[in-house]
């Protein structure tokens, strides 16, 4: 996904309630229950800018305290303001500590966001992340505006555009599911050795060789035709053969999915002098 990365302060974004449509669930298939919960950690606004003159060079990106506003931690779940997902910290592996980080990277010319996404990086501070993960991403693009809004058009978008294409990228391992959950048809794309880079969860890039070493794992989900979720980790694999890797990987996912408890689409709360000039 092609997105043009915007440094915005989260502090800007005053949001309102549009919808609250039925979270979307994990996949069908069971998974193992992991270790005892992480606790939180850091929780940082994270802005993602590119240097002057550097339109295709590595995006920059800085951080500071995320404004207690723009979310909440209660009773082991977090509530991202912004992006309007509430879900249990996702553990990867055996993570203790997982921080979080929120960006908004779009913005719609009437102040409301685009696209948003919140990250979850193990550790205690949430600055770096290894190359290899673990580390879980859920981001929020609004449907409309547009964007088509019908479940399928929006999963076909994501999916090979044609027979030849699915053959070559089946020829490097990756594979495109369409999985059955509890909102809905939705689609899974597994990339192995997929890493963590400073274009990370927007752009797909790999690490060289033949061995596995990590698999990434993204959920495409379209919740009540109001936005697409993708929620995208990558697994390292550690000492892991290839397909117990891949099976830890998606039961990985499965649990991802799966922590989150509810979903708002959310819009900017109009000024005061834009509702009164309007007559309302």
């Amino acid at each position: 996904m092609h997105h043009l990365f915007a440094g915005l302060a989260l502090s800007l974004i005053a949001a309102t309630v549009a919808a609250a449509p039925t979270a979307p669930a994990a996949a069908t298939a069971p998974a193992a229950k992991a270790a005892a919960e992480p606790t939180l950690g850091a929780v940082l606004q994270e802005a993602v800018t590119r240097a002057p003159g550097q339109a295709s060079g590595e995006p920059i990106h800085s951080f500071k305290p995320l404004p207690p506003r723009a979310y909440d931690w209660e009773q082991g779940r977090y509530h991202s303001a912004v992006s309007g997902v509430t879900m249990k910290l996702p553990q990867v592996r055996d993570e203790k500590v997982v921080s979080v980080r929120e960006a908004v990277v779009l913005m719609r010319a009437n102040g409301e966001v685009e696209t948003s996404h919140v990250m979850f990086v193990p550790g205690a501070e949430g600055t770096s992340v290894e190359r290899l993960g673990p580390v879980s991403a859920v981001v929020v693009t609004r449907l409309g505006n547009g964007r088509p809004t019908d479940r399928e058009t929006v999963l076909r978008s994501w999916e090979p555009r044609s027979p030849e294409q699915r053959k070559q990228m089946e020829a490097r391992g990756i594979e495109f599911h369409r999985i059955k959950t509890g909102a809905g048809e939705g689609l899974e794309r597994i990339v192995p050795n997929r890493m963590v880079d400073a274009n990370f969860p927007y752009l797909t890039h790999t690490v060289e060789g033949a061995k596995l070493q990590s698999v990434g794992v993204t959920r495409y989900l379209v919740s009540g035709e109001r936005a697409l979720l993708e929620f995208s980790q990558v697994f390292p694999c550690g000492p892991l053969a290839a397909p117990e890797c891949k099976d830890a990987a998606l039961q990985a996912s499965d649990r991802f999915v799966g922590n989150m408890s509810s979903f708002t689409v959310l819009t900017a709360a109009r000024p005061a002098s834009a509702a009164a000039s309007s007559g309302k």
